[in-house]
């Protein structure tokens, strides 16, 4: 099995952590002012809501850590192929692409945008609970963990795990007749994040409990309420034409000899 952890020199390791830890101290910041599509700053107080991450060199927190690290060491090629595609941007088209050929954001733009504001919203409370919290990435804590570029922001919630149950949730509304895939799909989005040292499993689960929350916030929500019946429309439209059969094609008819 190929391991992906290789020690760095410490030297080394302490500056990088420094340097990381200014600029996601300066990204979350900026995370917090997105705009709001559907909610208030008042419709979930996430703080509350979370208890806080584990605490740093506790018997937890080190606990946290070596399953990330068993993780990175276990994850197959096709897991991390999957995982570093997710990095680059999670969408709903990239998390649940076997719902069908006609799941496209250009074959679908009311659904697209649905899901696209519902997880701008998404990430504007994981910004405010990242800010809190401060919680350092794995491969932050240890830079010897790192994949690719480093994230820029905090650990706790994650927000890939958040965004991933709110597309999920969403979705299994819009396709409840394959709930049970975009469910395990959401999921596995969460642990990449594990296997790619970007996350703890106990921010992958916050990160769940967040979203949840924000979905029962969304359903109250009235203009959300209408743009979700508006999706189903066009999602419904769109299978229904992928159903209907084929025009019959009329046989040429053969030209008839005149007798002169």
């Amino acid at each position: 099995m190929k391991l992906f952890f290789r020690p760095r020199p410490k030297v080394i390791c302490g500056a990088i952590a420094l340097a990381l830890c200014f600029f996601v101290h300066v990204t979350t910041l900026h995370g917090a002012d997105r705009p709001l599509y559907f909610l208030t700053p008042e419709s979930v107080d996430v703080i509350a809501l979370l208890p806080a991450p584990p605490i740093l060199n506790s018997p937890e927190q080190r606990a946290d850590m070596v399953s990330v690290v068993n993780a990175r060491n276990a994850c197959s090629s096709n897991d991390l192929a999957e995982a570093l595609e997710q990095d680059r941007g999670l969408t709903a088209f990239n998390l649940a692409p076997f719902i069908g050929s006609y799941f496209t954001a250009q074959q679908l733009p009311k659904t697209a945008t649905l899901l696209r504001q519902a997880q701008s919203d998404t990430a504007h409370f994981v910004a405010i609970a990242k800010a809190n919290w401060k919680r350092l990435r794995p491969s932050v804590q240890d830079p010897n963990l790192l994949v690719t570029k480093p994230d820029l922001d905090f650990s706790y919630p994650s927000g890939h795990s958040a965004s991933a149950t709110i597309l999920a949730l969403i979705l299994m509304d819009l396709n409840p007749e394959q709930a049970g895939q975009i469910l395990v799909a959401s999921r596995d989005a969460g642990w990449h994040r594990v296997q790619l040292a970007r996350h703890y499993p106990s921010d992958i689960q916050a990160g769940r409990v967040v979203a949840q929350a924000l979905y029962r916030a969304l359903k109250a929500n009235p203009r959300y309420q209408q743009e979700l019946a508006e999706a189903q429309a066009e999602m419904a439209a769109v299978k229904a034409a992928l159903a209907a059969p084929p025009p019959a094609v009329q046989p040429a008819r053969e030209t008839e000899a005149v007798a002169h």
